[in-house]
């Protein structure tokens, strides 16, 4: 009984509190805007969220697990950024999202709406899928293929997915193209290119304050790394062995969509 009642008083103390948010989204003179980073799996898109939150304008905490097809989901997104960065107000102009899943998708109707804005985040085949394989600790070599194989449809059936969203969205002023490298090795063209297209007067840091949900699988990146506040360029991984009818299909995947990326958005200068 007395668990029921504890779930009961939880469950109305979460409708009153969205309720008072939904209340104070009204009130707020100028409406959201929102930045979806449309990414995969290993390619660096937790540290890509620390890195915009540097900007006094952004805020994020990770993968919301959302699917957005309405205003009311934008909303739900503002709610759950508030409460898993222990906020009571977001003051910021942006509030961010990444999407590394099909299964959590933007409707079409949504995408053509002005507040959204769209980061393409893509991180070539072979460290990514290294990296997926590492970071499940898939340490039998039966399960490391079999993993590889599901690693590689999953990669490739994304890669095909966000050339489509690039399609939908068809808007350079809406839609910007970053590479893991880029963001790694021309650290601040990326920061001003990504601070022009979104209009922002001030800059991006390298450095960063940790998230309170820095290390949460389901979240971001489980590793230690991402919790150092910085970018670490010295990690010197070994690729894993990939069979070439693998690699081969998921680099031509990359490149293709790379192609289409190029000429939807707007590029790193």
């Amino acid at each position: 009984m007395q668990e029921k009642l504890t779930g009961f008083t939880t469950a109305l103390q979460h409708r009153v509190s969205y309720a008072y948010h939904l209340t104070r989204l009204k009130m707020r003179a100028e409406p959201y805007k929102y930045i979806f980073i449309l990414s995969h799996m290993r390619a660096g898109s937790t540290l890509f969220v620390n890195l915009l939150n540097t900007n006094p304008n952004v805020c994020g905490y990770g993968e919301a697990h959302l699917s957005y097809n309405n205003g009311r989901d934008l909303d739900r997104l503002v709610y759950k950024v508030k409460r898993n960065l222990q906020e009571k107000e977001l003051s910021e102009k942006y509030v961010v999202d990444k999407i590394l899943h099909n299964g959590h998708s933007i409707s079409k109707e949504l995408i053509q709406n002005n507040s959204l804005f769209f980061i393409f985040l893509l991180r070539e085949p072979h460290s990514s899928l290294s990296s997926m394989v590492k970071l499940w600790k898939h340490d039998n070599e039966d399960k490391k293929e079999s993993a590889l194989q599901y690693y590689t449809n999953y990669y490739v059936d994304r890669l095909n997915a966000l050339h489509e969203y690039a399609e939908l969205i068809s808007d350079p002023d809406r839609s910007i193209f970053i590479r893991h490298d880029q963001m790694l090795e021309n650290t601040q063209s990326a920061f001003y290119s990504l601070q022009q297209f979104l209009k922002l007067d001030e800059p991006f840091s390298e450095e960063y304050k940790t998230l309170p949900t820095a290390g949460i699988r389901g979240i971001g990146d489980p590793s230690d790394v991402i919790k150092q506040g910085k970018i670490v360029r010295d990690r010197h991984s070994p690729l894993l062995e990939i069979k070439p009818e693998l690699l081969d299909g998921a680099l031509n995947t990359f490149e293709k969509c790379c192609t289409k990326l190029q000429s939807y958005c707007t590029n790193i200068n």
